[in-house]
């Protein structure tokens, strides 16, 4: 059987100590050590699979359990864990060649979540503070992925390490595990604080910690489109432990492209002779996503428009999302907004969101066109640089066959070149960059008038236009 997602690899090492010896001398005292290791990785592996499905549910091939655990998990044992209310698995799909899934009861993974947020306390309160490093933090290092620009390479190579209150940021997730007894979404709470934890370990694992205060070494992950992705940090955590995470931190600002992708798409499109008055509508009016949340009907019960559900319906629609009723993105953001009322409100955003719509459709419809003028050939082929400066080539890569990646690559392109001028001029400015956020930066000390028009002028990016968010 082959697996519907690769798992990843076995993690069940890096339990804490707290769950390791839960699981070990008081949940699975009478199994084996196999079994015992499978259940380890299985949490370990959830933070992922929630990625991927509401239960995080993890598929592993008996080939797999062979590998990596030694010997083939007895299928007894298994049984008698789902018998107990321990363990919950799926069959074999023979039909689309997918393997059993497993996963763990939303009860047991919230008492596993909680022993290892006190690991993570009893490590912070009892261990002895390391000594600071003398100077900056290390530079931070690029993992994994290769990317062939080398602007990508300097900006990550220019965030000087990462800062936040770690104190502060576990008290936040130990406030969000507290009374999750009596919450609805319960296994959505779990994989955010999971997610959270993972995190923070990942960050304390190198750093330092004085006063409470993290510094850390961080590692980036380029993607193909020139962004890049921290591995574990502050990136990374969830909006609630990020604003608790840079708590006390003394003169941090949060800086953010307005409309980001809007503003790309805007200055592309009309290069290619496209009519883009309501996107210029829509970039001149500060309260735009809030209007058009009300005019959508996104609306909750106190009156407050979700300005969130017109945006993630939205840019679905930019990145080439179907507007089809019960299987697009935006459908699926509707029914989590409100389930009851979603076909009557999908109706009403198809009308609010068709002249948006007709426009991306146009522009996707010339985008060959696009490419044709800002392609150059060469003796290997036929190639397009985006303003991140990576590089593709349109006669080999697969992204070239897919309209959506490349639209994707022309504007987050954009988008990532203008932030990553921004995160090297910080050298010749009083401001240092603590963390990339894709569409914006986080900063100590303020970014200058004078860098923010270089960087738009060495991006390209001429509609860009920072503004101040909080956390």
């Amino acid at each position: 059987m082959t697996t519907n997602l690769p798992p990843p690899p076995p993690l069940f090492s890096q339990a804490s100590p707290k769950v390791t010896d839960f699981v070990r001398r008081r949940l699975l005292p009478d199994y084996t050590k196999s079994t015992q290791n499978l259940y380890l990785h299985l949490y370990e592996s959830m933070d992922s699979a929630f990625k991927h499905d509401c239960d995080g549910a993890v598929p592993i091939s008996a080939a797999y359990r062979r590998k990596h655990f030694r010997t083939s998990v007895d299928k007894k044992e298994t049984d008698r864990l789902t018998h107990q209310g321990l363990l919950k698995m799926s069959s074999y799909d023979i039909a689309n060649k997918k393997s059993r899934r497993y996963w763990l009861p939303a009860e047991v993974l919230l008492k596993l979540t909680k022993l290892s947020h006190q690991d993570l306390k009893h490590d912070l309160i009892s261990l002895p503070e390391k000594q600071a490093p003398q100077g900056k933090i290390v530079k931070v290092k690029s993992t994994a992925t290769i990317t062939n620009s080398e602007l990508v390479k300097q900006a990550i190579h220019s965030i000087n390490g990462g800062v936040m209150n770690h104190s502060a940021a576990l008290q936040r997730i130990g406030d969000n595990l507290e009374g999750i007894d009596f919450l609805p979404d319960q296994k959505k709470v779990i994989s955010k604080c999971i997610h959270d934890i993972h995190n923070l370990i990942k960050a304390s694992n190198s750093g330092v910690i004085i006063n409470g205060i993290l510094e850390y070494d961080q590692t980036y992950k380029p993607r193909s489109t020139g962004r890049i992705f921290e591995v574990g940090g502050f990136q990374s955590l969830s909006r609630d432990v990020k604003k608790a995470a840079m708590k006390d931190i003394k003169s941090v600002y949060n800086y953010d492209i307005r409309s980001s992708q809007i503003a790309a798409l805007c200055q592309e499109a009309e290069k290619v002779g496209i009519e883009t008055g309501i996107l210029e509508n829509y970039l001149n009016n500060q309260d735009a996503k809030r209007d058009y949340a009300i005019e959508s009907g996104f609306v909750d019960k106190s009156g407050n428009p979700d300005s969130t559900v017109w945006k993630k319906c939205l840019m679905s629609l930019v990145f080439g999302s179907s507007m089809a009723e019960y299987y697009g993105a935006p459908y699926d953001f509707i029914r989590d907004f409100d389930r009851k009322n979603v076909g009557k409100l999908f109706l009403r955003f198809q009308e609010v969101a068709n002249p948006f719509l007709s426009l991306i459709n146009e522009w996707y419809n010339k985008l060959d066109d696009y490419l044709t003028i800002y392609s150059y050939k060469h003796r290997h082929g036929t190639f397009f640089t985006n303003a991140a400066k990576v590089r593709i080539n349109l006669e080999k890569d697969v992204i070239a066959g897919d309209k959506k990646k490349l639209s994707a690559f022309i504007l987050q392109g954009l988008e990532s070149g203008f932030i990553h001028h921004l995160t090297i001029l910080a050298e010749n400015y009083d401001y240092r960059v603590i963390s990339n956020e894709h569409d914006g930066v986080v900063t100590i000390g303020t970014i200058p008038s004078e860098a923010i028009q270089i960087a738009k002028q060495r991006s390209g990016f001429k509609l860009a236009s920072l503004e101040l968010k909080e956390f």
